[in-house]
């Protein structure tokens, strides 16, 4: 028996293929049963394949930790990387969640058997009875990088969608002007499946360009109401040579150590912090820097929320933070 299966499968280069006993390491996205019993096939690929295109690229997610899930009756427990939220997570929820919306999708679903519980978005490197490949990296795994999309009808085998480089695509749309047709297209194709917290051809309104007193910022944004423009004004208050936060200190303390004694003196946590405070610091940066906010605000029009955190770190190096 062939099962019908939407995943994503990783990089060709990321460490997972080193490690996993899979054909295909593979993060199943929805399991749609027994192909044979599966009607208009054809139709779940094309729409799995016009929402990968609207709604993803390329996509990272944080690894939170290795450990084991379910209990298959012929291999045993599942050797699985269990994944951290992120935008990126949260991206492919909802690309999971529109998918759902199509009928022939929703009604291959619902005639398949389910694992009970919620969705646990995890890839798996082995099983007890197949167990993973030795490992020859002695660290962890930090994130795994995903560039297609496939339905597979077979064993481990059916159409391939490459995902878009959302960094290459950016860089393009520097130099030309906005689509907006195209731009519309995304927006147009949420607002049918109705997919909570993705927007797509946001419009920034006017924003005041002067600069503002210190220590107190007024700022003043505007929106378009159907019958009048509504001014929302936001007062903030601070700047005073504050003493540096509890969490910075920890991380400095990490990051000394770090520097003294190497990786090895550091816990997993202190690693995880010393990265991520490493990270949003290089975020704000960029986003604080006059060609930041001119990136950040070409980004929204041209592709949605989901893909700035991944796009803004590379934007980060690019210019030397």
């Amino acid at each position: 028996m062939s099962n019908l299966v939407i995943v994503a499968i990783p990089d060709e280069n990321d460490r997972v293929w080193q490690v996993s006993s899979e054909k295909v390491p593979h993060l199943t996205i929805l399991f749609l049963g027994d192909e044979a019993q599966v009607a208009n096939q054809d139709k779940i690929v094309e729409f799995t394949q016009h929402a990968a295109d609207m709604m993803l690229n390329r996509f990272y997610l944080p690894v939170d930790r290795r450990g084991e899930l379910g209990n298959d009756a012929e291999l045993g427990p599942a050797d699985v990387l269990f994944f951290r939220k992120s935008y990126d997570y949260r991206a492919i929820r909802d690309f999971r969640a529109a998918l759902l919306k199509d009928s022939n999708i929703k009604t291959a679903y619902d005639n398949a058997q389910q694992f009970e519980g919620p969705w646990v978005p995890h890839l798996t490197l082995g099983y007890q009875g197949r167990p993973a490949k030795e490992e020859t990296d002695p660290h962890p795994f930090y994130d795994v990088g995903f560039t297609k999309i496939a339905v597979w009808t077979g064993d481990s085998e059916g159409p391939e969608f490459l995902l878009k480089d959302f960094w290459d695509e950016l860089e393009l749309l520097e130099n030309m002007p906005m689509d907006v047709a195209h731009r519309d297209k995304g927006a147009e194709f949420l607002e049918h499946y109705g997919i909570k917290g993705m927007h797509w051809g946001v419009r920034n309104t006017s924003r005041s360009s002067r600069p503002a007193p210190h220590p107190v910022a007024p700022t003043a944004t505007s929106r378009v109401h159907p019958n009048k423009l509504i001014k929302t004004k936001i007062k903030t208050e601070g700047g005073e040579n504050h003493p540096a936060h509890e969490d910075a200190i920890k991380v400095a303390r990490a990051q000394a150590k770090l520097k003294k004694s190497g990786a090895a003196a550091l816990s997993n946590v202190e690693l995880k912090d010393v990265a991520n405070r490493l990270e949003l610091e290089q975020r704000v940066k960029i986003l604080s820097s006059g060609e930041g906010k001119k990136f950040v605000t070409n980004t929204l029009k041209s592709q949605g929320q989901q893909s700035v955190s991944r796009a803004v770190t590379k934007k980060a190096v690019k210019l030397g933070f």
